[in-house]
């Protein structure tokens, strides 16, 4: 992994350890742990495992339409399945999904890339699929020995509770990883203080001034700021996603607009449609229905043909077709589905 920054390399190696893809065998592992050669591209093979079928493959478990899109989207050859390949594309997802991979991790990243890779946690604690998932302190411990470093001094969650002054906590604890954070629940987190992240009694810690928040707003800012409510990603992480409030977000979507980064040259020209696939079928039905209200028509749901692995052949995809809009009004239609969806 040339050229790639040391905070980078670390999260490769993360995700890596949670897909359970670590060492170079990884870049030949499809899903389930079976080999294959990687020099001959992506096998595009579902295999069924332990209650799942995927077409997954790969050091980050690509899926097949996955691979297509990011390949094209950082213009490499798609048949070209190679380590260093694998691990670019690796990167540009990790950007698609808003994190810079050259900053330190951090459970708001992780909560980004969870739609992304079912084995990293979400802000509650549990896979964006309902997976087996691996821990934020596992997962940070992972980082740091990839970076390197020794493990951050308060990693134990009861460290952070013991009683101490707030000037020792701040010099002994929080200063030297924290520093490298935005906000006082990633400083925390970065130290692994995983009961302020996750647990239900969130905000309530918060007003009882725990010594680890006196610290936290010594670095960033006003404690009318570290003392209001937890922000919303935080409490309202393990409730039901309203459909109806817009807070539908595809884990797959190729377009024909080509000024959009989701673009795919398959789904343009005489083929132009947009392609969005959900991690749910109750997720998908829902984006369905809210386009169809706004009086978008749908495509392709299970039917047709389509590439080995497709999120259709799972039922948790569809198509929106360019054909019901004239010629040349094909991005107005892939504008309006994405504004439909909040996609942004």
């Amino acid at each position: 992994m040339t050229d790639i920054s040391p905070n980078a390399r670390a999260l490769l190696e993360t995700i890596r350890f949670a897909e359970g893809t670590p060492g170079d065998s990884g870049y030949g592992t499809m899903f389930g742990g079976g080999q294959f050669d990687w020099r001959q591209g992506h096998p595009n093979r579902v295999v069924r495992s332990g209650g799942y079928s995927s077409a997954a493959a790969g050091a980050y478990q690509f899926m097949p339409d996955t691979w297509r899109g990011v390949a094209k989207q950082i213009g490499i050859d798609p048949s070209d399945f190679s380590p260093a390949a694998q691990d670019r594309a690796a990167l540009q997802l990790i950007r698609n999904r808003g994190v810079d991979p050259d900053q330190p991790l951090t459970p708001a990243s992780l909560e980004k890339l969870a739609p992304e890779w079912a084995s990293l946690p979400t802000r509650s604690g549990k896979s964006y699929y309902g997976q087996p998932v691996k821990g934020l302190q596992e997962l940070q411990q992972v980082y740091t020995r990839s970076l390197g470093q020794a493990a951050p001094a308060a990693s134990n969650p009861a460290a952070v509770s013991a009683p101490a002054s707030e000037a020792s906590i701040l010099d002994e604890i929080l200063r030297p990883s924290a520093q490298k954070a935005t906000d006082p629940l990633s400083a925390m987190a970065l130290l692994g203080a995983e009961r302020f992240a996750y647990s239900p009694q969130f905000t309530q810690e918060l007003r009882e001034l725990d010594p680890g928040i006196l610290a936290a707003q010594a670095l960033f800012g006003s404690p009318q700021e570290a003392l209001s409510p937890a922000p919303a990603a935080v409490t309202a992480a393990a409730a039901p996603v309203d459909y109806q409030q817009g807070a539908l977000r595809p884990i797959e979507y190729l377009t024909g607009d080509d000024t959009h980064q989701g673009y795919d040259a398959a789904h343009a020209g005489s083929n132009y449609h947009e392609h969005l696939a959900f991690s749910t079928t109750a997720e998908r039905d829902a984006a369905m229905q809210k386009l169809k209200a706004a009086g978008i028509q749908i495509g392709s749901v299970n039917d047709g043909k389509h590439a080995p692995g497709s999120y259709h052949y799972q039922n948790l995809a569809f198509d929106v077709p360019a054909a019901q809009v004239p010629v040349g009004q094909e991005k107005a239609l892939s504008r309006r589905v994405r504004s439909i969806l909040g996609m942004g």
